[in-house]
């Protein structure tokens, strides 16, 4: 007699049965954690579920002290599961470690010492809105500890301290879409002096001539440059080489500005890498040859803007400057939308919209 089975994975019969492990509360509601068991048949399928039950118990048994500091289990979590787990990209949890981390040395030192079991979602709250960051920031953190409380409730830390937390409104540190912030000629210029001689000039010419993300910058190698065109093939995210941001893979001519700029400092490479004796294909790196990241750019360029008085903006500002000038110089929206790598037209227009505007008060002040 054949053996009795209701369900089939990869080709093969198996019994599976669903049990509840547990209990979670979402959105302030207690609701069961359903999980599936699977044998060969019904009896082993009820035996992993009875082994499963045992290894629980087992670990209730062992659970740590609920007294510790929130700080303490937090940093617990980050570093052995969160840094381990297989659920997200590396560059995920790269930029997940490093948000996490900016929290706890934040000021959400209350929140830090208070024994996880005692802590309430008002301290939570009170943490959240001290927190200065971006929203995208703080929604990011949310997702942090959302699954971190889920982690402290599954170990009998806690209950759910997150349910009645509510993310603060923030204004995003993101420029809005009638908000186009670009360098002036001024500027530029004082930038392209400050910068003679220095290895990173090279980045200031890729994003204002081929409006390149930094991303893309730090992932560029020279075999990607050919037939006076840069191919955009990868990023470098996190230290993590992934296909540009939207698979916004494209090709962008070089302006003859850059092509001269890069020859230079193609041979001013070859020169430091025979020099100090490394090989890498990357056009971006480290004196000693390894991979850039953006927090040397960002520095480097902050030093330079301070020092020469010339008033802060981020990096993306010269990929928009680019468009602007693209813009300006009347190359069709298709094109223009194709060469940024933007995910549609529509925000490639708003920088027409701008040029329009400029267009139209230039005419009325000359009525």
């Amino acid at each position: 007699m054949a053996t009795k089975t209701n369900t089939e994975i990869n080709g093969k019969n198996y019994f599976r049965i669903r049990r509840v492990v547990g209990h979670e509360i979402v959105d302030g509601k207690k609701k069961p954690i359903i999980k599936a068991f699977y044998g060969k048949s019904k009896s082993q399928a009820e035996k992993k579920y009875q082994e499963y039950i045992i290894r629980q118990n087992q670990l209730k048994e062992n659970t740590v002290d609920s007294n510790k500091p929130f700080g303490e289990v937090f940093k617990f979590y980050i570093d052995n599961v969160l840094s381990v787990t297989s659920k997200y990209k590396n560059s995920t949890k790269k930029l997940y470690i490093y948000v996490s981390e900016k929290f706890i040395t934040a000021e959400s030192e209350f929140l830090m010492r208070q024994p996880i079991n005692a802590a309430t979602s008002s301290d939570i709250q009170m943490a959240y809105n001290r927190f200065d960051v971006a929203l995208s920031t703080m929604q990011t953190l949310n997702k942090i500890l959302r699954g971190f409380t889920k982690w402290a409730m599954a170990n009998r830390y806690c209950g759910d301290i997150l349910s009645a937390v509510t993310i603060p409104k923030k204004k995003s540190k993101k420029t809005s879409d009638s908000e186009i912030i670009v360098w002036t000629d001024e500027e530029i210029k004082k930038i392209e002096n400050a910068m003679r001689g220095n290895r990173l000039r090279i980045v200031f010419f890729l994003g204002l001539y081929a409006g390149m993300r930094v991303s893309e910058i730090l992932g560029l190698k020279y075999s990607d440059i050919y037939d006076d065109v840069i191919h955009i093939k990868r990023q470098c995210y996190y230290g993590e080489m992934t296909d540009p941001k939207y698979n916004s893979f494209r090709d962008i001519p070089m302006h003859p500005v850059l092509k001269k700029e890069f020859a230079e400092h193609q041979m001013w490479h070859k020169k430091e890498m025979k020099q100090n004796k490394y090989r890498t294909d990357l056009v971006i790196t480290t004196p000693i040859g390894t991979a850039c990241d953006y927090s040397t750019i960002r520095h480097k360029f902050e030093t330079i803007y301070k020092h020469n008085g010339i008033d802060w903006k981020s990096f993306h500002t010269y990929r928009r400057t680019f468009c602007t000038n693209l813009c300006k110089a009347n190359v069709p929206i298709q094109i223009a939308s194709k060469l940024m790598g933007h995910k549609s037209v529509d925000v490639t227009m708003k920088f027409y919209t701008l040029v329009d505007m400029e267009q139209q008060k230039a005419a009325i002040s000359q009525l």
